[in-house]
C-alpha cells in the first residue's frame, strides 16, 4: 500500500513538473477551458513518451529524429496563436453589419528543425556561422481553430512515437536545411536573386507595355490631327498638296502610323473614294497568294513524307 502511496506521488510530482513547463503561470490563467482538458491528454502523452523530451525552452517538447536532427514544437506559441485568433473571429462575429471573420479555419503550429552547433562551417573571420545551431521553420497548421490548441500538441507527441510516418514537404524540407545549412543558405540567397530577377524582368514588361501604349496614344492623336487639317483643306489646296507630296498606295503600309502615309491615304481617299478600296484588295489578294504557297508547300512535304515512309 505504501509502495503504491509512493508512485502516486511521484506520479503526481511529474505531473506537475511537466504541466508547469509546458504552460507559464501567465498563460496559464488565460487558458480556456477546452484548453485546459486537452492540456490533461498532452501531459499524460509527455508522461508516457519515450521519445520526446522537455525543452530546451520553456513551453517546447523536443523529439530527435536522428542523431543529429530534432523536431521541436513551441506549445506556448502554439497555444497563444490559437487563443488570440479565436478572440479575433468572436470580435469580428460582434461587430455591427455582417462583417464576415476572417479566415481562421487553419491554424499555425510553431514547429522548427534544429541542429546543435559543433566545430561546424566558419565565416571569414575564423567563428562559427551558426554558434547556436541551425533552426529552420516548417508551416505546419492545425486543422480548425475550434479544435484546442494542446490536442494538436498531443497528437505531435503520439506521431513522434510512431517515429515521424509521412510527415508534410514542409517538415521534410526543413529537416534537409538543418541537416546541412550552408546548402539552405546558398539555396535561398539563389531563390532571392531569383526572385528580384524576376520582378525585374516583369517590371521591364511593365514600362514596354506602358511605352508601347502610350506609342499608339500618340499615333492616334496625330492620325486625328492630320484628318482635321486634311479635312480643312479646300478642293484647290488638296489637290495641290497631293499633287506635289503624293506618294504611291501600298495596301496596309500606309497604315503604319507614319504621318506622310496617312496624309496620303487621307487624300487619296478624298480625290479618288476606290482608291483604298483598291488598295485594301490587292493586299488581300497578296496575302492570300502567300497563304495558298504555303499551303501548297505543306502538302508538298506531307506527300513526300508519306512517300518515304513507303519506301
Amino acid at each position: 500500500m505504501r509502495t503504491r502511496q509512493v508512485k502516486d506521488i511521484e506520479l503526481r510530482d511529474e505531473w506537475k513538473r511537466i504541466d508547469e513547463a509546458l504552460i507559464s503561470p501567465e498563460l496559464m490563467a488565460d487558458l480556456p477551458q477546452p484548453e485546459c482538458t486537452a492540456l490533461t491528454l498532452l501531459v499524460d502523452a509527455m508522461i508516457n513518451s519515450t521519445v520526446c523530451d522537455l525543452g530546451p525552452a520553456q513551453g517546447q517538447i523536443m523529439a530527435m529524429v536522428d542523431d543529429e536532427v530534432s523536431i521541436i514544437l513551441d506549445v506556448e506559441e502554439t497555444v497563444r496563436n490559437r487563443i488570440s485568433r479565436n478572440q479575433q473571429k468572436r470580435v469580428y462575429r460582434n461587430l455591427p453589419g455582417g462583417l464576415a471573420a476572417p479566415e481562421t479555419y487553419a491554424t499555425a503550429m510553431e514547429i522548427f528543425a534544429f541542429k546543435p552547433s559543433d566545430t561546424g562551417p566558419l565565416d571569414l573571420q575564423g567563428r562559427a556561422k551558426f554558434p547556436n545551431g541551425a533552426k529552420f521553420p516548417a508551416c505546419v497548421h492545425g486543422p480548425k481553430a475550434s479544435i484546442p490548441a494542446l490536442d494538436d500538441c498531443a497528437s505531435f507527441v503520439y506521431w513522434a512515437e510512431a517515429g515521424f510516418p509521412n510527415p508534410p514537404s514542409t517538415i521534410s524540407d526543413a529537416i534537409m536545411h538543418a541537416r546541412d545549412p550552408v546548402a539552405y543558405r546558398d539555396a535561398l540567397d539563389l531563390r532571392i536573386r531569383t526572385r528580384r530577377e524576376a520582378r525585374r524582368l516583369m517590371r521591364l514588361r511593365q514600362e514596354l507595355t506602358l511605352e508601347i501604349q502610350r506609342a499608339k496614344q500618340r499615333k492616334e492623336e496625330e492620325a486625328e490631327a492630320e484628318r482635321q487639317r486634311i479635312m480643312s483643306l479646300g478642293w484647290r489646296g488638296l489637290i495641290e498638296e497631293h499633287r506635289n507630296n503624293g506618294l504611291p498606295i501600298t495596301g496596309d503600309d500606309m497604315l503604319d502610323g507614319r504621318r506622310s502615309d496617312i496624309s496620303h491615304m487621307l487624300r487619296e481617299s478624298l480625290l479618288d473614294p476606290e482608291a483604298r478600296s483598291r488598295a485594301r484588295d490587292k493586299s488581300r489578294a497578296a496575302r492570300e497568294s502567300q497563304e495558298n504557297l504555303q499551303q501548297k508547300r505543306f502538302y508538298r512535304n506531307v506527300r513526300e513524307r508519306r512517300n518515304d515512309e513507303n519506301e
